[in-house]
């Protein structure tokens, strides 16, 4: 490796612990469509993030405006404004699977919010990805939650008769 990877990979490790957040990634594929009933089925895969880099980038209110207000003839006009959250994500490497690769499909969940992924940028040397992601706001963030249950037996219970 060189000193500049060296380096680079240093930084990345002191933003992960200054500015890391637990999150994660999810891939959504589509499966098979039962014909009588016209279900659907997904598959959900979730690929939890310990620590990834989350940066606010931009929050702005966007607006929109209808064709017709810049039409002579101005009867009808629509529009509205949009507030738009802009995240800068940085998510390490060897935080993801060997050989796997961000798709534009994946979104990330971060905070029980649901974010978009705009932009992916692969950091050189796989060192991981920096997503620029948007806030879906309203959209149902279908998380997967991992449960994980511990149960301890005791057993208390002594033979006080002797077998023969």
């Amino acid at each position: 490796m060189s000193n500049n990877l060296i380096s680079l990979r240093r930084l990345f490790y002191q933003l992960k612990r200054d500015y890391g957040y637990e999150g994660a990634l999810y891939r959504v594929t589509p499966g098979t469509t039962d014909l009588e009933t016209g279900a659907k089925n997904i598959t959900r895969v979730k690929y939890t993030i310990d620590r990834m880099v989350v940066l606010g980038f931009k929050a702005e209110s966007l607006g929109f405006y209808g064709s017709a207000l810049m039409k002579a003839g101005r009867e009808f006009s629509y529009g509205g404004f949009q507030d738009q959250d802009l995240k800068r994500i940085i998510i390490d490497g060897e935080d993801l699977p060997v050989d796997f690769e961000v798709q534009q499909d994946d979104y990330v969940v971060y905070q029980h919010k649901k974010f978009e992924i705009v932009k992916i940028t692969k950091l050189e040397e796989n060192l991981g990805y920096e997503l620029l992601v948007n806030y879906l706001k309203g959209s149902v963030t279908n998380e997967v939650h991992e449960a994980f249950v511990f149960q301890s037996l005791r057993l208390t219970q002594t033979l006080s008769e002797e077998l023969v």
